[in-house]
Protein backbone atom coordinates (compact mmCIF):
# COMPACT_ATOMS: atom_id res chain seq x y z
CA UNK A 1 0.00 0.00 0.00
CA UNK A 2 3.26 2.47 1.05
CA UNK A 3 4.23 2.13 -2.82
CA UNK A 4 0.71 2.65 -4.38
CA UNK A 5 0.35 5.96 -1.81
CA UNK A 6 4.14 7.27 -2.51
CA UNK A 7 2.88 6.79 -6.83
CA UNK A 8 -0.14 8.70 -6.46
CA UNK A 9 2.08 11.13 -4.59
CA UNK A 10 4.78 11.42 -6.96
CA UNK A 11 2.05 12.11 -10.18
CA UNK A 12 0.35 14.78 -8.39
CA UNK A 13 3.71 16.24 -7.75
CA UNK A 14 4.60 15.90 -11.35
CA UNK A 15 1.15 16.94 -12.61
CA UNK A 16 1.88 20.29 -10.54
CA UNK A 17 5.02 20.69 -11.95
CA UNK A 18 3.94 20.73 -15.96
CA UNK A 19 1.01 22.78 -15.54
CA UNK A 20 2.89 25.02 -13.66
CA UNK A 21 0.68 25.08 -10.38
CA UNK A 22 2.62 25.49 -7.98
CA UNK A 23 1.85 29.17 -6.80
CA UNK A 24 -1.86 28.47 -8.02
CA UNK A 25 -4.44 27.65 -5.94
CA UNK A 26 -5.61 24.37 -7.61
CA UNK A 27 -1.86 23.20 -7.32
CA UNK A 28 -1.77 23.79 -3.55
CA UNK A 29 -4.82 21.63 -3.10
CA UNK A 30 -3.24 18.88 -4.83
CA UNK A 31 -0.15 19.41 -3.13
CA UNK A 32 -2.10 19.06 0.22
CA UNK A 33 -4.18 16.08 -0.98
CA UNK A 34 -0.52 14.86 -1.27
CA UNK A 35 0.22 15.11 1.77
CA UNK A 36 -2.97 13.87 3.33
CA UNK A 37 -2.56 11.07 1.66
CA UNK A 38 0.62 10.58 2.89
CA UNK A 39 -0.43 11.07 6.38
CA UNK A 40 -3.56 8.69 6.02
CA UNK A 41 -0.85 6.15 5.27
CA UNK A 42 1.18 6.60 8.55
CA UNK A 43 -2.63 6.44 10.64
CA UNK A 44 -3.17 3.30 8.83
CA UNK A 45 -0.28 1.05 9.19
CA UNK A 46 0.59 2.51 12.96
CA UNK A 47 -3.50 1.05 13.17
CA UNK A 48 -2.48 -1.97 12.17
CA UNK A 49 0.68 -2.19 14.12
CA UNK A 50 -1.31 -1.46 17.40
CA UNK A 51 -3.52 -4.13 15.89
CA UNK A 52 -0.85 -6.39 15.53
CA UNK A 53 0.80 -6.17 18.44
CA UNK A 54 -2.82 -6.12 20.58
CA UNK A 55 -3.47 -9.54 18.51
CA UNK A 56 -0.39 -10.91 19.70
CA UNK A 57 -0.48 -10.43 23.24
CA UNK A 58 -4.45 -11.73 22.96
CA UNK A 59 -2.70 -15.09 21.60
CA UNK A 60 -0.39 -15.26 23.97
CA UNK A 61 -3.25 -14.47 26.54
CA UNK A 62 -4.85 -17.01 25.22
CA UNK A 63 -2.18 -19.50 24.75
CA UNK A 64 -1.30 -19.26 28.51
CA UNK A 65 -4.73 -19.17 29.38
CA UNK A 66 -4.89 -22.83 27.45
CA UNK A 67 -1.50 -23.96 29.40
CA UNK A 68 -2.72 -22.78 32.60
CA UNK A 69 -6.26 -24.56 32.16
CA UNK A 70 -4.19 -27.73 30.74
CA UNK A 71 -2.26 -27.73 33.55
CA UNK A 72 -5.17 -27.59 35.79
CA UNK A 73 -6.73 -29.90 34.17
CA UNK A 74 -3.47 -32.55 34.52
CA UNK A 75 -2.93 -31.63 38.68
CA UNK A 76 -7.18 -32.74 38.80
CA UNK A 77 -6.63 -35.61 36.71
CA UNK A 78 -3.92 -36.70 38.62
CA UNK A 79 -5.33 -35.85 42.09
CA UNK A 80 -8.47 -38.14 41.16
CA UNK A 81 -6.70 -40.98 39.94
CA UNK A 82 -4.18 -40.72 43.02
CA UNK A 83 -7.59 -40.53 45.22
CA UNK A 84 -9.68 -43.19 43.21
CA UNK A 85 -6.24 -45.72 42.94
CA UNK A 86 -6.91 -47.72 46.40
CA UNK A 87 -10.29 -47.95 46.13
CA UNK A 88 -9.34 -49.67 42.15
CA UNK A 89 -6.75 -51.63 44.14
CA UNK A 90 -9.21 -52.96 46.12
CA UNK A 91 -11.68 -53.89 43.59
CA UNK A 92 -8.72 -55.74 41.11
CA UNK A 93 -7.77 -57.18 44.40
CA UNK A 94 -11.32 -58.64 45.11
CA UNK A 95 -11.84 -58.89 41.53
CA UNK A 96 -8.95 -60.92 41.42
CA UNK A 97 -9.42 -63.38 44.39
CA UNK A 98 -13.37 -64.34 43.09
CA UNK A 99 -11.57 -64.83 39.70
CA UNK A 100 -9.53 -67.56 41.62
CA UNK A 101 -12.59 -68.52 43.58
CA UNK A 102 -14.27 -69.62 40.42
CA UNK A 103 -11.43 -71.22 38.62
CA UNK A 104 -10.98 -73.27 41.74
CA UNK A 105 -14.21 -74.72 42.07
CA UNK A 106 -14.29 -75.09 37.85
CA UNK A 107 -11.15 -77.00 38.60
CA UNK A 108 -12.64 -78.82 41.35
CA UNK A 109 -15.81 -79.82 39.53
CA UNK A 110 -14.18 -81.13 36.58
CA UNK A 111 -11.86 -83.14 38.42
CA UNK A 112 -14.69 -84.84 40.34
CA UNK A 113 -16.49 -85.07 37.03
CA UNK A 114 -13.38 -86.58 35.42
CA UNK A 115 -13.03 -89.02 38.34
CA UNK A 116 -16.79 -90.02 38.33
CA UNK A 117 -16.66 -90.61 34.78
CA UNK A 118 -13.52 -92.78 35.42
CA UNK A 119 -15.24 -94.72 37.88
CA UNK A 120 -17.94 -95.03 36.41
CA UNK A 121 -16.34 -96.60 32.66
CA UNK A 122 -14.03 -99.24 35.11
CA UNK A 123 -17.41 -100.08 36.95
CA UNK A 124 -18.83 -100.53 33.71
CA UNK A 125 -16.19 -102.84 32.56
CA UNK A 126 -15.76 -104.55 35.55
CA UNK A 127 -19.34 -105.25 35.52
CA UNK A 128 -18.88 -106.36 32.17
CA UNK A 129 -16.17 -108.62 32.29
CA UNK A 130 -17.97 -109.97 35.78
CA UNK A 131 -20.96 -110.26 33.45
CA UNK A 132 -19.42 -112.35 30.47
CA UNK A 133 -17.65 -114.38 32.79
CA UNK A 134 -20.58 -115.88 35.01
CA UNK A 135 -22.83 -116.08 31.69
CA UNK A 136 -19.81 -118.40 29.91
CA UNK A 137 -19.38 -120.70 33.35
CA UNK A 138 -23.37 -120.95 33.27
CA UNK A 139 -23.48 -121.88 30.02
CA UNK A 140 -21.04 -123.88 30.53
CA UNK A 141 -22.40 -125.92 33.15
CA UNK A 142 -25.98 -126.19 31.59
CA UNK A 143 -24.42 -127.14 28.96
CA UNK A 144 -22.55 -130.12 31.00
CA UNK A 145 -25.86 -131.28 32.69
CA UNK A 146 -27.94 -130.59 29.34
CA UNK A 147 -25.23 -133.31 28.28
CA UNK A 148 -25.07 -135.51 30.63
CA UNK A 149 -28.90 -135.61 30.73
CA UNK A 150 -29.29 -136.20 27.16
CA UNK A 151 -26.75 -138.73 27.16
CA UNK A 152 -28.73 -140.64 30.04
CA UNK A 153 -31.77 -140.43 28.23
CA UNK A 154 -35.32 -139.22 28.88
CA UNK A 155 -36.30 -141.47 31.99
CA UNK A 156 -33.00 -140.22 34.14
CA UNK A 157 -34.57 -136.20 32.99
CA UNK A 158 -37.81 -137.46 34.34
CA UNK A 159 -35.72 -139.65 37.77
CA UNK A 160 -34.08 -136.02 37.88
CA UNK A 161 -36.56 -133.93 37.97
CA UNK A 162 -38.94 -135.71 40.43
CA UNK A 163 -35.48 -135.89 42.62
CA UNK A 164 -35.27 -132.11 42.63
CA UNK A 165 -38.97 -131.86 43.17
CA UNK A 166 -38.90 -134.05 46.23
CA UNK A 167 -36.08 -133.22 47.89
CA UNK A 168 -33.52 -130.58 49.03
CA UNK A 169 -30.59 -131.17 47.11
CA UNK A 170 -27.90 -129.36 48.84
CA UNK A 171 -28.87 -130.31 51.94
CA UNK A 172 -28.92 -134.22 51.23
CA UNK A 173 -25.53 -133.47 49.40
CA UNK A 174 -24.33 -131.63 52.73
CA UNK A 175 -25.10 -134.48 55.49
CA UNK A 176 -23.86 -137.31 52.31
CA UNK A 177 -20.37 -135.25 52.79
CA UNK A 178 -20.61 -136.06 56.83
CA UNK A 179 -20.63 -139.85 55.90
CA UNK A 180 -18.55 -140.36 52.75
CA UNK A 181 -16.72 -143.68 52.63
CA UNK A 182 -14.39 -144.59 49.39
CA UNK A 183 -15.18 -147.32 47.16
CA UNK A 184 -13.09 -148.30 44.09
CA UNK A 185 -10.95 -145.25 44.82
CA UNK A 186 -14.30 -142.97 44.14
CA UNK A 187 -15.88 -141.18 47.35
CA UNK A 188 -19.05 -142.55 48.22
CA UNK A 189 -21.89 -142.12 50.94
CA UNK A 190 -25.59 -143.91 51.46
CA UNK A 191 -28.28 -140.95 51.54
CA UNK A 192 -32.37 -141.34 51.77
CA UNK A 193 -34.16 -139.28 49.41
CA UNK A 194 -37.64 -138.15 49.47
CA UNK A 195 -39.96 -139.99 46.05
CA UNK A 196 -42.89 -137.77 46.78
CA UNK A 197 -43.32 -134.25 46.69
CA UNK A 198 -43.38 -132.49 49.58
CA UNK A 199 -41.14 -130.04 52.29
CA UNK A 200 -38.66 -132.72 53.03
CA UNK A 201 -37.29 -132.71 56.78
CA UNK A 202 -33.34 -132.82 57.88
CA UNK A 203 -34.06 -136.91 57.04
CA UNK A 204 -36.86 -139.73 56.00
CA UNK A 205 -37.76 -142.11 58.69
CA UNK A 206 -36.35 -145.39 57.58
Amino acid sequence: MRTQVEGAQSAIATAIAKAGLAADPLGQALQALSISMGAQLSIHEAAVGHFSGVTARLDQAVVEAVERGEAGLNERREAIVASLAPHLATAVQRSVQSWNRVVSARAALATAGLAFVCMTAIGSISFGAGWKAGEASGLSDQGTLAGAIAQAGPEAAVALAQLVRDNNLPGVIADCRKNLYVQDGRRACVIPVWLDPGKAPGKPSS
